[in-house]
């Protein structure tokens, strides 16, 4: 199978590219999978325009999206390696004086046109890998603030009280891979908790390890 590992940032997934360079290239054999990394850099414009141009270019068999987030669900621990199923853009609207009017409320987004259903977009390629049967699944938010504030938060799950993780790219993998009809998917390993932003708290280094780990086993 020939998938295309989309990732923000080129030290998400460093160990991944140490042992499998070639795959920063070109589709490189590592298994019994054809695998391509591309490196978007971080947030919706970036990963939307590089991950279309790619995808024009050559369609793959499965668009993974790959990388760390913040976990929002408390359950989670630092470094676990976690499914998302379905993406929201948490981020996307307006403000007025009584506060944050999202994006579907002023008719922006279309509650259910494709590949939007019920507000979100589903991801549709797990069944592809056996690997990623046994993750934990979440549900996620793309936002492009990240959230460190206890009043925003709180703002954040009175719109979205499903959400339990957050990055930056999400969503526009998942539309962009669905507008196109390639099956997609996302994993991500945390590295911090939504919450007063405090960096001392984050653990980088543990998500990149366990999420590397992972693409190894899987692979």
């Amino acid at each position: 199978m020939k998938i295309l590992l989309v990732v923000a940032t080129l030290n998400e997934v460093e160990p991944f590219l140490l042992t499998y360079p070639q795959t920063l290239n070109d589709y490189h054999s590592v298994g019994s999978n054809e695998i391509k990394v591309l490196v978007t850099s971080s947030g919706i414009l970036a990963t939307s325009v590089n991950l279309c141009l790619s995808l024009h270019a050559q369609k793959p068999d499965l668009v993974m999206n790959v990388g760390i987030c913040g976990a929002i669900n408390r359950d989670l621990v630092l470094g676990e390696v976690i499914r998302i199923d379905s993406e929201a853009l948490g981020d996307f609207g307006a403000e007025s004086k009584d506060g944050f009017i999202p994006a579907e409320n002023l008719g922006l987004i279309k509650t259910n046109e494709f590949p939007f259903n019920k507000g979100k977009i589903y991801a549709d390629g797990n069944d592809l890998l056996d690997g990623l049967k046994h993750l934990k699944s979440q549900h996620g938010i793309t936002v492009q603030k990240v959230h460190g504030d206890v009043n925003s938060i709180s703002t954040l799950l009175t719109y979205f009280p499903e959400a339990e993780v957050e990055s930056m790219e999400g969503a526009a993998v998942f539309y962009a891979s669905k507008k196109l009809a390639i099956p997609c998917c996302q994993v991500r390993s945390i590295s911090n908790y939504v919450e007063a932003r405090n960096r001392e708290k984050w653990n980088i280094p543990l998500a990149i390890q366990t999420l590397n780990d992972f693409l190894f086993r899987v692979f």
